[in-house]
């Protein structure tokens, strides 16, 4: 069993200096750990399940990649207390979340599901954030699809592109828009491409 290294950082919110520890856990489950603290006191917790333990060295990779993923989007998150006001209690549910809270949100929901073998997020201002997709085809096809379903939803009056499903020989890819981004899912044959979908807008 190979072990995953963990990232710590301090964040500074209005006077107010917190401790921010992500980490990879085996017990009592697998799973990529994010823990606020302030004055040695657990103040919130952020946790993604893993699959299984890491045994070789590209798990590792994997969980590294994504444990520093989830460490950036919750720094970025306690940075935008100091810049912005809360909202008014009224106001909530009206506010869209911001990206990496909703990148965050569904990497969740793909981590914990059986059969997704990768995936690339295209954000609206240009990044692409992948998780286990290295193959330069893979990122250029997603780019690809994106391109044309922006085209397709803006020179047709049928109606705006809302996803697909593409059939390959060793599963599919699953493309869809999320808000303002675009998502690619990479499956085996495993996996339910229909039920994924549903389930992923369901978290939107």
């Amino acid at each position: 069993m190979v072990i995953p290294g963990g990232i710590s950082s301090e964040a500074v919110v209005k006077e107010s200096r917190f401790c921010v520890q992500t980490e990879f856990a085996h017990r009592p489950k697998p799973r990529v750990t994010t823990t606020i603290s302030l004055n040695g006191e657990v103040v919130e917790k952020v946790e993604t399940n893993w699959a299984r333990s890491p045994l070789t060295e590209e798990d590792k990779r994997d969980i590294e990649e994504f444990l520093k993923k989830q460490h950036q989007m919750v720094m970025q998150k306690i940075g935008r207390k100091n810049d912005q006001p809360d909202p008014y209690p009224d106001d909530r549910d009206n506010h869209q979340p911001a990206a990496e809270d909703l990148v965050l949100k569904v990497d969740r929901k793909l981590s914990q599901t059986e059969g997704v073998t990768g995936w690339a997020f295209l954000l609206k201002d240009g990044q692409i954030l992948t998780h286990r997709i290295s193959d330069p085809e893979d990122k250029k096809q997603f780019k690809q699809i994106e391109d044309f379903s922006s085209l397709l939803s803006a020179t047709t009056s049928m109606g705006s592109f809302s996803g697909g499903i593409l059939h390959l020989p060793d599963g599919f890819s699953v493309f869809m828009p999320v808000q303002d981004h675009f998502l690619g899912i990479k499956l085996d044959r495993r996996a339910d491409p229909q039920d994924l979908t549903d389930r992923i807008k369901g978290l939107i």
